[in-house]
């Protein structure tokens, strides 16, 4: 990967980036989609740019504006029905979303063993991925931070607000109302991982 590549994955809350310099990384970041100072810094001219997006409508579309502002024209990476070795199974491969493709791939690349793909964001998604490259599905639960809120809208915000970062497995029943939550939400998370490793 020679020159200057920006990579950019454009989630559902956040917008993430890295930048490649001849095969080195020399700059990583994240924002929100209300600020977009940070990676203005990094737009230059001579770019090659990457978007994995799943991202609103209205946060492509400023996104796009940004960076053509810039003079970049990017490549919008979508789900193929085959990438190398890897083959999506899906009836419509671009369904599939372009962050859940390229993590795929990227397993792919590292491993010819079967393996489980997760990422956790707004939403937790878990692929499986064969010994041979196919992709045989997977499944998506809400991530910690949504389950929290949609606690605290369905409990008429009676559920309790704090830190909802990883301290370990913990007591079996959490006494108090914050570790209860956190507990419970992390646990949610688990399962699909533990379900997915039996299968």
């Amino acid at each position: 990967m020679s020159g200057r590549h920006l990579l950019l994955d454009a989630g559902n809350s956040r917008l993430k980036w890295a930048v490649v310099e001849d095969g080195h990384w020399h700059a990583t970041g994240q924002s929100d989609y209300s600020d977009w100072s940070a990676l203005k810094a990094q737009l230059k001219a001579d770019t090659r740019c990457f978007v994995a997006s799943v991202a609103s409508p209205e946060h492509e579309r400023q996104l796009a504006v940004l960076l053509e502002a810039a003079g970049l024209t990017p490549a919008w990476l979508r789900a193929e029905t085959r990438f190398g070795d890897v083959k999506n199974t899906y009836s419509n491969p671009h369904q599939l979303g372009a962050d859940r493709w390229m993590g795929l791939i990227a397993a792919r690349q590292r491993t010819d063993e079967a393996v489980l793909v997760v990422s956790v964001g707004t939403a937790m998604t878990v692929d499986a991925l064969s010994g041979d490259g196919t992709f045989l599905g997977g499944v998506i639960v809400p991530g910690v931070h949504l389950m929290q809120q949609a606690l605290r809208q369905g409990t008429a915000g009676k559920a309790p607000h704090g830190s909802m970062r990883w301290r370990g497995p913990g007591r079996p029943f959490p006494p108090r109302p914050p570790t209860r939550c956190r507990a419970g939400s992390w646990r949610r998370c688990v399962a699909p991982l533990r379900n997915s490793m039996r299968a």
